[in-house]
């Protein structure tokens, strides 16, 4: 996205499609074209100049973006030099669910799969001893923004237990494990504070805790699968989701099953957003 003036618009509506009705303080630029061969994209991290596309078959595509050129009102094409390389991640062509970028570092974290992997920049390539296995989701403690991070601090959640890893540009080695009881679907850190989406309920754990007496303080249940009275298939609901806003500061998303009896015993789903 870039901002343009009003005939700036109108240029880009001339040249655009069915999408050019959409109003707003902004124009819509293609710009990861002809990723058909490696997939659709399915994430996306931002990075000063550069972006990380993370593809449906396992691939990363990396593009620094020239804002001069996208702000260009001239501009009706993204030229091909903004891709400055795929590479495949090289782990059975499974998507790429999330990614991370420590420019001060020079790494790049992501996952792809049920697998964690730390990459160099701007090579693209894997460093050794940092791959883990088993994840299920990962997030960092976010007391420091990554475009500043001389070193962070990874959390990682596998099977049967939370990881926590310190990243630095030399190595990524394993600070503390925490044993779980039930898989975490979503995981987000502020410090001592871990707020989590397992299989059963949104959680805060306390890091300060020692591991044999931690407690969970559970806030409330996670949607669980249901079965659809008329056709009998299971629906699965959406993925939870956790993330920081604030210090100490944590928010939800979850939804919650109703039944319209008026409406042919139909159901819907009500979202709602929560803040601890």
């Amino acid at each position: 996205m870039s901002s343009s003036t009003a005939e700036g618009k109108g240029k880009e509506r001339e040249a655009g499609g069915e999408d050019d009705d959409i109003a707003g303080p902004y124009i819509m630029r293609p710009l990861a074209n002809g990723l058909e061969a490696i997939g659709k994209a399915e994430c996306v991290e931002v990075s000063g100049a550069d972006m990380y596309v993370g593809t449906s078959h396992g691939h990363i595509v990396h593009y620094t973006v020239s804002m001069a050129e996208l702000d260009s009102t001239q501009m009706t094409a993204v030229p091909e030099r903004f891709c400055v390389g795929t590479v495949s991640l090289g782990l059975g062509g499974k998507r790429v669910e999330q990614i991370l970028a420590f420019p001060m570092l020079n790494r790049l974290v992501v996952l792809c799969g049920p697998t964690a992997q730390v990459l160099s920049l701007p090579e693209l390539r894997a460093v050794p001893g940092t791959t883990i296995k088993g994840v299920t989701c990962l997030s960092y403690d976010e007391r420091v923004k990554r475009s500043e991070a001389v070193a962070a601090i990874l959390c990682v959640a596998r099977v049967r237990s939370i990881q926590l890893y310190r990243l630095t540009g030399a190595e990524l080695r394993l600070e503390r494990e925490v044993p779980i009881a039930c898989s975490v679907a979503a995981i987000c850190q502020y410090g001592r504070y871990l707020c989590v989406a397992d299989t059963e309920a949104y959680k805060i754990l306390d890091l300060a805790d020692d591991v044999k007496s931690m407690s969970a303080l559970e806030l409330f249940p996670t949607q669980q699968p249901r079965t659809d009275p008329g056709s009998g298939r299971v629906i699965r609901p959406p993925r939870p989701r956790t993330l920081v806003v604030g210090a100490n500061e944590f928010m939800f998303l979850t939804s919650s099953s109703t039944s319209d009896d008026d409406d042919n015993d139909s159901d819907s789903d009500a979202t709602t957003l929560g803040v601890v």
